[in-house]
Order: structure tokens, then C-alpha cells, then sequence
């Protein structure tokens, strides 16, 4: 009976230690690669502490205003990493693209993040904004996308029929 309290708190201790791992790793390769970043976030499995060590890094790099958007996806001490670069602009137009869109991809890899790197509390700024956006939660569909997500499910459902 003892067991499964020590076993649960064995596998406690391995999630939190895998974090651990997580940020450290996350943290030297935005050291190695972007020295010209002005914030640094880890999201993904690894913030909520679900990564395995072959889990990639979901890290997003916050470069000054005259900074590139891009993606990368590279090996960093052998472990893979998807890297977002944006300027805080860039990061607020993600943020508005992923309301309208709604798939809000971008505000939760930002509001469910580790912070790595905030020397100057842009980040903590923008999570604060991506919680917020989260949290108001997406604008009402139009009677036109009403309409078009209605047909859809009738759609599904009828195929489901069949």
C-alpha cells in the first residue's frame, strides 16, 4: 500500500527534474544562438511538464523591433528544438492572428511559459496580454460563421448517420 504514494511521488520528483533539464537546455541555446534576444520563453509539453528527453524544445525567442519572424527548427546539444522569433510587434500581430483565426496556438505556447530570459519584463508584459486575451476568450461568430460551422456539424453528423 505504500508503494504507489512513494512510486507517485518517484515520478513527481522525474517530472520536475525533467523540466529542470528542459529550461537549462532551452536556456543554453538561446544563449548559443540568439544573443541578440531580449526575452527567451520554453512552452509546450516542456512548461507543463509532460516532455520525455526525447521531447522536442518549443522555445520562442522575443528579438528587438527590427528583428525578423521567423521559425526555425534545428538540433541544439542533441535535442530538437522549434524556435518562434518575433519582435514584440510581431508577437501582438501572433496574438490577434490566433483570435481570428481561433486557434489560439500562439497565445498559449506565450501564456503557459516558462520564462528563460526577461531582462527587461517584455515578457512578462506579453504573457500578461496573452493570459488576458485568453481569458476574454474568442469574439462571437458572426449569423455568417454561425452558419457555416451549423452545416458543417449537420454535415459530420450525417456522415456519422451513414
Amino acid at each position: 500500500m505504500t508503494s504507489q504514494p512513494q512510486s507517485h511521488a518517484e515520478d513527481e520528483i522525474h517530472r520536475v527534474e525533467q523540466t529542470v533539464e528542459d529550461v537549462r537546455e532551452a536556456s543554453r541555446l538561446v544563449a548559443a544562438r540568439y544573443p541578440e534576444a531580449i526575452g527567451a520563453v520554453l512552452g509546450g509539453s516542456a512548461a507543463r511538464g509532460q516532455s520525455t528527453p526525447s521531447s522536442d524544445l518549443d522555445v520562442t525567442v522575443l528579438l528587438p523591433d527590427h528583428g525578423t519572424r521567423r521559425r526555425e527548427v534545428l538540433r541544439h546539444d542533441e535535442r530538437l528544438a522549434e524556435v518562434f522569433l518575433n519582435s514584440r510587434a510581431d508577437l501582438r500581430t501572433a496574438f490577434a492572428e490566433s483570435r481570428t483565426t481561433r486557434r489560439a496556438t500562439a497565445l498559449f505556447l506565450f501564456a503557459e511559459s516558462i520564462v528563460l530570459y526577461d531582462p527587461d519584463g517584455h515578457v512578462e508584459e506579453l504573457r500578461r496580454e496573452a493570459k488576458a486575451l485568453l481569458a476574454a476568450g474568442p469574439d462571437p461568430l458572426t449569423s455568417r460563421e454561425c452558419e457555416a460551422q451549423r452545416a458543417l456539424l449537420t454535415d459530420l453528423l450525417d456522415d456519422l448517420d451513414a
